[in-house]
């Protein structure tokens, strides 16, 4: 992952902007407004639903649904290979992110907290 990717992943995390969710990506819980931030109220995230959202991957709201581009996400509610390459995650760092997130109910400033102290798994070197 690009340092630059990172840190606004970092910065997201930490921000409180985002309502955690776990299971999946993204979840819907009442209304859909885009809020200033571009994060929509009434949409629950994940760590990975973050990074997501931050990385500009698109996020459609149709009705109760929520649905991300079919080739990013699989049917386990994970970004899929093509999605970790375009954010730059390895897979081993994205179970455990979930694992933090979903099995461990981490919060985000935790999980975030994790990810800074494992920069060097996450972070490619001369990454920008």
């Amino acid at each position: 992952m690009k340092k630059e990717l990172f840190n606004k992943w970092i910065k997201a995390l930490k921000s409180g902007k985002y309502k955690q969710t776990t299971d999946e990506l993204i979840k819907l819980d009442g209304d859909k407004e885009i809020t200033e931030h571009g994060v929509c109220e009434g949409m629950n995230y994940c760590a990975i639903g973050v990074l997501a959202h931050v990385a500009g991957i698109k996020i459609e709201v149709e009705d109760d649904a929520v649905a991300f581009d079919g080739e990013y996400v699989d049917s386990n509610h994970e970004l899929d290979g093509k999605g970790l390459s375009k954010v730059g995650l390895d897979e081993e760092v994205q179970e455990k992110v979930i694992d933090l997130n979903d099995d461990k109910g981490l919060s985000f400033k935790r999980i975030a907290a994790w990810l800074e102290k494992n920069r060097s798994k996450v972070v490619n070197d001369g990454a920008k």
